[in-house]
């Protein structure tokens, strides 16, 4: 009982560290998109 129960645990940490990576992934290029939009209007604002 105690041997599934951990490797429950292991197994739900890796899925978790894989979901939290592509999280990180979607941020940085929604950071990325949300810093390039902003230029753009800096562009068009300062013309």
């Amino acid at each position: 009982m105690q041997s599934t129960y951990g490797a429950g645990i292991l197994a739900f940490m890796a899925v978790q560290k894989k979901i939290s990576l592509y999280l990180l992934k979607d941020f940085k290029a929604l950071l990325l998109t949300a810093f390039i939009v902003s230029e753009a209007e800096n562009k068009l604002l300062h013309v």
